[in-house]
């Protein structure tokens, strides 16, 4: 079995991560248009934090 992506692969990859990014972005830019409310900011940031993996080391890979 291949571990290499045929160009169709690498295209959907590529969509999706650039899909998933717009998501992040348009949600850091409503957060940034809210006046800062730690008990509805915090939860966000923390979710974003994640979904982002921020302060993961990048071979490691999410539990299922």
């Amino acid at each position: 079995m291949s571990n290499e992506f045929s160009p169709e692969d690498k295209h959907y990859i590529a969509g999706f991560d650039a899909g998933c990014n717009y998501v992040v972005n348009e949600i850091e830019r409503w957060v940034q248009r809210r006046d800062f409310e730690p008990r509805v900011v915090n939860p966000i940031l923390t979710l974003l934090a994640h979904l982002k993996n921020e302060g993961r080391a990048p071979d490691q890979t999410r539990p299922n």
